[in-house]
């Protein structure tokens, strides 16, 4: 079987050639000595060919072994991770290694942080005063560990749950905050919170008490002041007073927008009850009661600076006959002396005109 390169390079036989000279002109016959040279280039670029092909392969191979090996190392450093965490902790680190009395407080204490039960967990823990002994007990049991998967301790789990007071009393009895988990990331109780009270919690913990845990292997930031929670709380006060005012505004305009809507449908309603003839002495009435002084010895002026207007000042609202709309904001369709917000209406009142048996 032919591959490419081996029907490309394959020599011209004495048939072709005589078939070539006779196509081309007597001066530049091909002889010989220029069928052996095209022979060896040809040779001469195959080699090249396989050659280029050869090494392209060599590289391929080479990379291939070099991904393998990054990854192998790769897979051997994480196991070599697993190990010394394994190594660190030991079977006695689990709640696996208590006794049934022992397993049976935990379950209390496991279920009091889980529900968020604090008066619960207070009783269970006892007082931060009581015999050293029963406190290290205490303190052993908050230590352990829940399972082998990810090695969270009660306060893991407390903090992921975000019940900050349970979170309080774990603390003040003894539950490490520096002790990490045993997943890859190493994760400490303080890298597990998702609302702001526990995480206040901890930095408040740590201003209380600056010498109680290694704050810095627990990664807790700050400790938080009592002037900085004051201050902290007077801001949550201030937005809160902020908030009710802006609600209390919005009320305020959304009543008033109400209020207006109805004087306005009311407004609509007796004019489009009026006739004709009671709408023009209306619009009459008010362009003139705008102009009128408050005291008969006043002199009338229709420069409005200077008019005295009374307390309820009329305005010059002109209005649509048909539909009564505000047209004071919009040039209006007329004819005649009436004034019209649109065309259709215009045909409408004319229509009615037709029908009533009235022209103008």
């Amino acid at each position: 079987m032919y591959t490419f390169i081996d029907f490309y390079f394959q020599p011209i036989d004495s048939m072709y050639l005589t078939v070539l000279n006779k196509f081309i002109s007597p001066k530049s016959t091909v002889t010989e000595p220029q069928l052996v040279s095209k022979k060896t280039n040809e040779k001469k670029s195959k080699q090249n060919l396989m050659s280029k092909l050869d090494t392209s392969q060599t590289e391929e191979k080479e990379t291939t072994k070099e991904t393998t090996d990054s990854e192998e190392e790769t897979i051997s450093q994480e196991n070599e991770e697993k190990n010394e965490s394994e190594c660190n902790t030991s079977q006695n680190d689990f709640i696996q290694s208590l006794s049934s009395d022992e397993l049976k407080i935990f379950n209390e204490i496991y279920t009091a942080c889980f529900t968020n039960n604090v008066n619960k967990l207070k009783q269970l823990l006892g007082d931060e005063n009581t015999d050293d002994s029963k406190g290290k007990a205490i303190e052993k049991l908050l230590n352990k560990r829940l399972n082998k998967e990810k090695g969270y301790t009660i306060l893991h789990l407390t903090s992921e749950l975000g019940h900050s007071d349970c979170v309080w009393q774990l603390l003040l009895r003894g539950a490490d905050p520096a002790l990490p988990d045993l997943t890859r990331q190493r994760r400490v109780p303080f890298f597990l919170i998702t609302s702001k009270p526990t995480r206040d919690q901890y930095r408040r913990f740590m201003n209380d008490f600056p010498l109680r845990y290694d704050y810095k292997a627990a990664r807790i930031d700050s400790p938080l002041t009592q002037d900085q929670m004051n201050e902290k709380a007077e801001k949550e006060r201030e937005k809160k007073r902020n908030q009710r005012k802006q609600k209390k505004q919005r009320e305020a305009q959304i009543k008033q927008q109400e209020k207006q809507q109805d004087s306005e449908a009311a407004e609509r309603q007796r004019f489009l009850s009026l006739t004709d003839q009671e709408k023009r002495r209306l619009i009459i009435d008010r362009n003139f009661l705008n102009v009128v002084p408050l005291n008969s010895n006043d002199e009338t002026n229709t420069d409005k600076s200077k008019v005295k207007f009374s307390p309820k000042e009329i305005k010059i609202i002109s209005r649509c006959w048909t539909c009564a709309a505000d047209m004071s904001t919009s040039v209006p369709f007329e004819y005649f002396d009436y004034k019209f917000c649109s065309t259709k209406c215009l045909k409408i009142h004319r229509e009615n005109q037709k029908q009533s048996g009235s022209t103008k």
